[in-house]
């Protein structure tokens, strides 16, 4: 079974391993993908793309 990262809810923040679109950007966690390292983020503020999905070591949880 796969290690969960993260939990729905959880706020989260792409580094800079992820995609150039989602370096830096802080969000909050949709959606595990069972069996995968893959979560779905709905970023702050992005209501025109929709939510996009990262593997884990492109996330961090956002400082408070």
């Amino acid at each position: 079974m796969a290690r969960v990262k993260f939990k729905a809810g959880d706020r989260v923040q792409a580094n800079e391993k992820a995609p150039a679109e989602y370096r830096s950007r802080v969000g909050r966690v949709l959606l595990h993908r069972a069996l995968t390292s893959e979560y779905q983020v709905q970023f702050d503020g992005d209501d025109r793309r929709g939510a996009g999905w990262l593997l884990s070591f492109c996330l961090d949880l956002a400082p408070n």
